[in-house]
């Protein structure tokens, strides 16, 4: 499963732990009621992000608390069963942004900094905002060249959510 929407994390006294990102991918543990799910993800924590490797490669997230492993509960409706539908705001985005004037660029054929710096070069041009731009960096950073973020399909989970993300 992936995140689908920013989303907060809580441990199950309600405190927040963490705040994870489109795209991040989690295993999930249980379910804690018809609204809620139990989840574990790791991670590398690099000044208070939450990396998917230690090389800051694709940000999970943010938390006050250096881990590498983290469990908590969180909203179903905050869950996605692929990195497509987790991503499909920021690769819409994307595809109307920059094929406007060309043909947009394969999302592997680029590393994230080799992305990062394209995006910035194109932003007055292209009219990205920093949102826009953090938005489609997100996504390009998913399928990038150096980000080979695990495909965690839900038939592989002992209890795999089915339900609707849109919901």
């Amino acid at each position: 499963m992936y995140i689908y929407k920013t989303s907060v994390i809580r441990d199950d006294k309600g405190l927040e732990i963490l705040t994870l990102f489109p795209g991040t991918p989690v295993i999930i543990d249980s379910e804690e009621n018809d609204e809620s799910v139990s989840i574990r993800l790791e991670g590398e924590y690099v000044d208070g992000v939450l990396y998917y490797s230690a090389k800051k490669q694709f940000a999970m997230g943010t938390t006050q608390y250096p881990k590498t492993v983290y469990t908590g509960i969180i909203k179903k409706e905050a869950l996605a069963e692929t990195l497509e539908i987790a991503l499909q705001k920021e690769e819409e985005l994307y595809f109307e942004r920059c094929s406007t004037c060309h043909t947009a660029g394969n999302p592997e054929r680029y590393t994230q900094s080799e992305w990062l710096g394209i995006l910035d070069s194109m932003q007055v041009h292209a009219g990205l905002n920093n949102s826009d731009i953090d938005l489609i960096h997100r996504y390009l950073s998913a399928f990038s060249k150096d980000t080979p973020l695990p495909i965690v399909n839900h038939h592989d989970m002992e209890q795999p959510f089915s339900g609707d993300p849109a919901q």
